[in-house]
């Protein structure tokens, strides 16, 4: 209830949370590597020039919108903070092993600052629990997630970034706000983009890590088509958002299971090459051929 709250107080205000400050914090509550990574991302990446990124510490932070007064926005210490939740509790990303019976095999906690989070998230993810990647999701897929649960989640409501890892799907869980023009049916289709923290966005998009806002899902549908994986599938409530990414080799079963024993229509053709992209010709076939032999009987 209270922080629900304090998000009607500030709503009210027009004041974003990300905006406030940590008090008493200063320029000494950051981490001079994570800065020195970002001005060199922007460089490669060509989202700032050499004479923007040329600058003391606080005039980069300052030009960022990063300050509240004389004190460090919240998104400032998620972004470049020493240890961000000195200031943010909960502000890490957990990796967790789940069995068939919902029992914790093993987990992995990924803490400091939210940009260097996104590659140690993917590394460890992809290293240890994610080896046999020709049957996953795709990494580009996985990054496109991860990325955006970092940028848009409600840090106020002092719960990690979760992703579970089943043996036949992967889970993200982002603790989110949402004012319902995203929805589970529209996700997938043009919609009006608002960030939740567009500070910690606008810091992703500088320095090359993210797009333009509002092309975060269009990049999930590329890059699942190019590696032939099964768009992910997504949970939209209020005050949440999960993403589920299917194992290929698994949607692929559960597909042909669906399709094989039914008379496909055209539609029914349609849908099974959309929902899976990576089915092959002689997968179609075969269905097709069960599908004559019924007619013919």
């Amino acid at each position: 209830m209270g922080a629900e709250l304090d998000r009607l107080i500030l709503k009210k205000l027009g004041i974003r949370w990300e905006k406030l400050s940590g008090h008493h914090s200063s320029i000494n509550d950051l981490d001079s590597n994570v800065i020195d990574y970002f001005k060199d991302k922007a460089i490669q990446n060509k989202t700032l020039n050499q004479r923007q990124v040329d600058v003391d510490n606080e005039t980069l932070l300052k030009n960022l919108r990063l300050y509240n007064g004389k004190e460090l926005s919240f998104a400032a210490l998620l972004l470049f903070g020493k240890d961000p939740e000195d200031w943010v509790y909960n502000s890490f990303v957990k990796i967790c092993e789940v069995s068939d019976i919902g029992t914790i095999l093993r987990c992995d906690k990924i803490s400091g600052s939210i940009i260097i989070q996104l590659e140690e998230t993917l590394k460890i993810l992809y290293k240890k629990y994610l080896k046999d990647s020709d049957n996953l999701v795709s990494k580009n897929v996985m990054r496109e997630i991860i990325m955006n649960a970092l940028m848009h989640k409600a840090y106020d409501a002092l719960e990690p970034i979760q992703i579970s890892v089943y043996k036949n799907k992967v889970t993200v869980y982002n603790p989110s706000l949402h004012n319902g023009e995203i929805t589970n049916e529209n996700i997938f289709n043009p919609h009006p983009t608002i960030p939740h923290n567009p500070r910690i966005a606008n810091t992703f998009n500088k320095c090359g890590l993210a797009t333009l806002w509002g092309l975060g899902i269009e990049r999930i549908k590329e890059e699942s088509y190019k590696s032939g994986k099964p768009l992910p599938k997504f949970r939209i409530n209020e005050n949440s958002f999960l993403v589920r990414c299917n194992y290929d080799i698994e949607y692929l079963k559960g597909i042909k299971k669906h399709f094989a024993n039914r008379d496909l229509s055209k539609e029914d053709i349609l849908r099974l090459v959309l929902e899976c992209p990576s089915i092959s010709d002689d997968d179609i076939k075969m269905i097709l051929h069960k599908r004559g032999n019924r007619n013919e009987n």
